[in-house]
């Protein structure tokens, strides 16, 4: 699986996924691509990314190499309805058997 993370518009400060999110997700096997300077806004800089094992790519390349990509920001939302996503609510993503999963994983060495 591929996780794509493009850079948010001019007055977004935020991104969509951390350096620190890549390397647990390459534990998982999960390959991501990170649109150059997507992160720059939120001080971590491609440098970060690339040493956390993300492939630094062209927005083109990300959108068309990636499974999934992630979006942040004002316009997610509008995004994911236009396209005919369900949104759920926030409730709807946790639970706490998987947050003590992550919680494993994250602090685990593999």
């Amino acid at each position: 699986m591929t996780i794509g993370v493009l850079k948010e518009p001019a007055h977004e400060t935020r991104v969509s996924l951390l350096p620190e999110h890549v390397t647990l997700l390459k534990k998982w096997n999960v390959n991501v691509l990170v649109e150059g300077n997507a992160g720059v806004a939120a001080f971590a800089n491609d440098n970060k990314y690339a040493d956390a094992g993300a492939t630094i790519s062209s927005r083109a390349e990300v959108m068309q190499n990636s499974n999934h990509v992630f979006l942040s920001g004002k316009g997610a939302n509008d995004f994911a309805i236009k396209q005919g996503i369900k949104l759920e609510p926030d409730e709807y993503f946790f639970s706490q058997f998987r947050y003590d999963q992550w919680k494993e994983m994250r602090d685990s060495d593999n």
